[in-house]
Parts: C-alpha cells; structure tokens; sequence
C-alpha cells in the first residue's frame, strides 16, 4: 500500500500568498477580529472561484512557403501579442478582486452598524 501526498491545490497555494495582504488591509481598515476572519473566509472562497491559469496555448500552422526567418518572426509577434494579453487578463483579475475587497469591507460595516 502506498502512501499519497496530498498537495493543496494552486489556487489554495496562491489564496496562502494572497491572504496576509488582505489580514492587512482589514486590520488597517479598523476591523476586528471577528471581522477579518469572516471578510477573509468570503474573500477566500471569491478566489477561489477567480483563480485560474490565464495562458493560453496553441499551434499556428504556417505554410512551408514562409521562409524561417518570417515564420520566427511571426511567432514573435504572436507570443508578444499573447503574453501581454495574459497581462491584462491578470491585471482585470487582480482589479475585480480588489473591488470585491472593497465591497466585502463596506458590506461588514453596513452590516455592523445594523445588528
């Protein structure tokens, strides 16, 4: 019988990484403990949902009557193109989950202040 090591997930990886910042932020904002942990458990599983490989892969067939210097500078162009694409895609991710930061702080307060 062998023995399996489990290894947590990438997103669970990343969300490890990500969650000292968000504590942070929380207890900038003047949050308290009871705060922080059900904001952070919200916003774990936001990432959770969010968090994915971005990058994309594919083959561009290219005719054998493109000479190889064209055919790497095509290659080029693509990956330059889709590498920056990657970016935004990232960069759109990191924004929503800020936003959903900020809404999450204001949606504890709001409902702080009503109990």
């Amino acid at each position: 019988m062998s023995n399996v090591i489990q290894f947590p997930s990438r997103a669970l990886r990343n969300w490890e990484r990500f969650r000292p910042a968000i504590e942070d932020v929380l207890s900038k904002s003047g949050m308290g403990s009871a705060g922080i942990e059900a904001v952070t458990e919200r916003m774990k599983q936001a990432w959770l949902s969010y968090d994915h490989d971005y990058s994309i892969t594919f083959t561009l067939p290219l005719p054998e009557s493109v000479p190889a210097e064209q055919r790497q500078d095509i290659m080029d162009a693509v990956t330059q193109g889709l590498t920056e694409f990657e970016r935004k895609v990232q960069s759109i991710m990191n924004q929503v989950m800020l936003d959903r930061l900020k809404l999450e702080i204001e949606l504890y307060f709001a409902q702080d202040t009503t109990t």
